[in-house]
């Protein structure tokens, strides 16, 4: 399409085929680790042993954090094809703090060469620091 290079941050790969308001599918993986993160943070843990926490939906998820990784999404499969077939440079920034990026991360190769990652970042990078680590990502794909 004419495009030199990409950088992708925190790429889409779950699946498709949620209902309209359904819960993204993230895999056990994904979760575990969302989980781990959440146990490090004070503040999580007080908002649990005060009662802000919804104990139904942690059940769920502590229960699917148990079970088998489905079989990657048909979207991930696409991607895959599709950066194989892309000649141009190719960056794949990564929110540490993210669960999409989580999800992406569970199914890719984790050797991969092209990701970078900003551990502790959430999805949008809000922090001074997360931002001007993006910052100097994409200026350097620029560059590149």
């Amino acid at each position: 399409a004419g495009f030199d290079g990409l950088v992708l941050s925190n790429p889409w790969t779950l699946g498709e085929d949620n209902d309209e308001g359904d819960e993204p599918q993230h895999s056990p993986d994904a979760i575990r680790s969302r989980y781990a993160e959440k146990l490090k943070n004070p503040r999580e843990l007080a908002r649990l042993l005060k009662g802000g926490v919804n104990l139904r939906k942690l059940a769920k998820g502590l229960l699917s954090s148990m079970g088998p990784s489905p079989a990657p999404p048909s979207l991930l499969a696409d991607m895959r094809s599709g950066l194989a077939r892309f000649e141009g440079s190719v960056h794949i920034l990564l929110a540490g703090a993210d669960r999409t990026a989580r999800a992406f991360e569970s199914n890719w190769d984790t050797h991969d060469g092209r990701i970078r990652r900003c551990e502790g970042a959430g999805h949008a990078y809000v922090e001074q620091e997360h931002r001007e680590w993006l910052q100097s990502e994409v200026l350097s794909a620029l560059r590149s």
